[in-house]
């Protein structure tokens, strides 16, 4: 939340040199917002922070040849907020019975009609102001004691989840009626909200804030029965994790998050040349290959038992070409001994295959009935250690 015009502005020049798209703001762009007990409900911006309001800020990254976006949380609210003070009848919990706060918020009562006005108006004037190309809808804690005084007051309590839903969808509709061209992405919240009616209005989705590289092999392979991939919001962040507090390489954070939105949630000032290096080849690797991961088909690949590994593979719709993704969570002595089949090739033609740093020219039926050789995984260096990653390409002769 320390953070203003000019740290904004340089941290985007310093993210795009290295082939990043997009810089958001993230929490801490709205008045009272120096600590996360304040403010929320708001939404007016922070003019100290801020002087030249948010357009400034996007009228310079968007010179600088990128984009910009804006964290918002509509649905929580502070008790310290002018909101929470004018209204406390509009949080969703009943004010005549003990009632929880959770990370010093209470949830805004979507059902009713005038909380999705006052949204509507507050958001809209923050969107007129930044010039937004991307909004990070969160939604960060659960109901705990659902309860509407709206719907208590005509009878209809029974109709709460639903009409909840309703509310956040409306709110959704206004918001995207007026700015067709913002991209918004919508929050999981622990699962519960990744449905298809979200996916109407925000077509992409945050799946958790466990952005540990392992987890997320475990979350992105979940997720991917119901949803395509492009939908997933994944990001490489910094390590030690802080969720798990587990260390994995950045290439196996990078190939991980690339079978999604891609993007990264860390301090490009505490990386060292070499990440950066890494960082800077990984976005124009990424870039090259977005179509394909885009619009192929996406595989669940790999091997079970104690040779436990994680395999993801796009192709092409026409078998020209695909993107390959190897993690091996823990490292085992025999995986010189397995291959990985894969999928959805063209048998007859032959396949120049780039991985583990070497380029070798495979038939599409070898690669599908014997399989890619993890001999590397063995004998390199690089990959003789645990929760590692690797992503590479077939591309059709």
């Amino acid at each position: 939340m320390d953070i203003n015009e000019q740290r904004v502005i340089d941290f985007g020049r310093d993210a795009f040199s290295l082939g990043c798209n997009l810089v958001v703001i993230d929490d801490g762009w709205f008045t009272r917002r120096h600590r996360d007990d304040a403010g929320l409900g708001d939404w007016v911006i922070d003019r100290e922070k801020f002087p030249h309001g948010l357009r400034a800020v996007s009228d310079a990254l968007h010179e600088l040849g990128g984009q910009m976006g804006i964290w918002i949380e509509p649905e929580s609210i502070n008790p310290n907020s002018d909101l929470y003070r004018a209204h406390p009848e509009w949080v969703a919990t009943d004010l005549k019975r003990p009632h929880s706060i959770t990370r010093t918020q209470y949830l805004l009562d979507m059902a009713n009609p005038a909380v999705i006005d006052d949204l509507t108006t507050k958001l809209l004037a923050v969107l007129a102001d930044a010039n937004a190309d991307y909004v990070k809808w969160d939604m960060n804690r659960n109901l705990t004691e659902p309860y509407s005084h709206y719907l208590a007051a005509q009878g209809k309590m029974g109709e709460f989840y639903h009409r909840y839903m309703l509310g956040v969808y409306e709110l959704y509709r206004r918001l995207q009626a007026a700015y067709p061209d913002v991209l918004f992405e919508s929050c999981a919240s622990g699962g519960d909200r990744w449905d298809a009616g979200m996916l109407y209005y925000a077509p992409q989705g945050w799946l958790s804030d466990n952005t540990d590289a392992y987890s997320r092999q475990l979350i992105q392979s979940g997720a991917s029965y119901a949803y395509p991939p492009f939908a997933f919001g994944a990001h490489v962040s910094a390590v030690p994790n802080a969720q798990t507090g587990r260390t994995s390489p950045l290439r196996s954070r990078i190939a991980t998050a690339m079978f999604g939105t891609f993007g990264y949630e860390l301090d490009l000032a505490k990386l060292d040349g070499d990440a950066r290096e890494q960082i800077k080849q990984a976005n124009a690797w990424f870039k090259a290959h977005a179509e394909l991961l885009r619009t192929g088909h996406f595989n669940r690949l790999g091997l079970a038992g104690e040779a436990a590994l994680y395999a993801w593979e796009t192709v092409a719709p026409d078998a020209s070409a695909a993107v390959i993704g190897i993690f091996k969570p823990l490292n085992q002595i025999d995986f010189a001994y397995h291959r990985l089949r894969l999928v959805g090739l063209d048998p007859a033609a032959q396949y120049d295959c780039t991985l583990f740093g070497q380029t070798v020219t495979i038939s599409g039926e070898v690669l599908m009935q014997v399989g890619l050789d993890l001999t590397p995984l063995n004998t390199d260096g690089t990959y003789r250690s645990d929760f590692v990653g690797e992503v590479g390409e077939l591309v059709r002769r």
